[in-house]
């Protein structure tokens, strides 16, 4: 459990899970949580937008984080990748730094584990149809999404105002495609790009943590150190 900055946890499970893991979060000691049973669909992000944020953003909250469960069993290192990203963001010194850093600067939205701020063009012809459909929904530019990063494997902290443009989209669960282990190309892959494009058009920064980046995989476009893809 993170021992620092009171936390208000929210969380996600298929129903069928629903008991155990309400058991788990009071063996746990957790006081603030709120649990929500979402089908098993949109990965991480159509429970996020259908039910967490909402709940969050009605909760009054300024900062959060976002993590979630990960296996990535498609990549060679899925579960080193995974550990990464949640170890960057989880830890009592994680936490505070990253409320520290957006209490410095009220211009920075959202905060990356070391590593994963990737170009929005990698992997971009298996989502360009959902991304299209996205940037037509919203009226933006889509040429300008070329240019922009995102944050791969979206586990991140931030400004839940960053984000609030995601709540808008009026995305319902039914949108999202049925889960059959999709390594890339749906609504949800589309999303963790248009989750940051959509921060940054609304004039969000974006910073990457400190750390190693040793973890983070290349998806076919080369690893963040060897292509310095790190940002300040």
């Amino acid at each position: 459990m993170v021992d620092g900055p009171a936390i208000d946890l929210y969380v996600s499970t298929p129903p069928e899970h629903l008991n155990l893991v309400a058991q788990l979060l009071r063996d746990q000691g957790w006081e603030r949580v709120r649990l929500f049973a979402v089908e098993n669909r949109g990965r991480d992000l159509a429970p996020f937008l259908v039910q967490l944020l909402p709940s969050a953003l009605r909760g009054g909250h300024e900062f959060f984080v976002k993590v979630h469960t990960k296996r990535s069993t498609h990549l060679g290192d899925g579960e080193r990748w995974a550990d990464h990203l949640t170890r960057s963001l989880l830890s009592t010194a994680a936490v505070r730094d990253c409320v520290e850093r957006l209490q410095r600067n009220p211009k920075l939205g959202l905060l990356a584990p070391a590593g994963t701020l990737m170009p929005c063009s990698v992997a971009l012809h298996a989502n360009a149809q959902h991304l299209l459909a996205l940037h037509q929904r919203c009226g933006a530019n889509a040429a300008a999404m070329l240019q922009q990063r995102f944050i791969a494997g979206t586990m991140m902290a931030g400004r839940l105002a960053a984000v609030r443009h995601m709540s808008e989209l009026g995305l319902q669960l039914a949108d999202f495609e049925p889960e059959h282990g999709q390594t890339d190309g749906t609504l949800a892959h589309a999303l963790e790009r248009w989750l940051c494009c959509g921060a940054t058009n609304q004039g969000w920064l974006l910073e990457e943590l400190p750390g190693e980046a040793c973890a983070v995989p290349g998806f076919g476009y080369g690893r963040p150190n060897d292509l310095q893809l790190r940002y300040s």
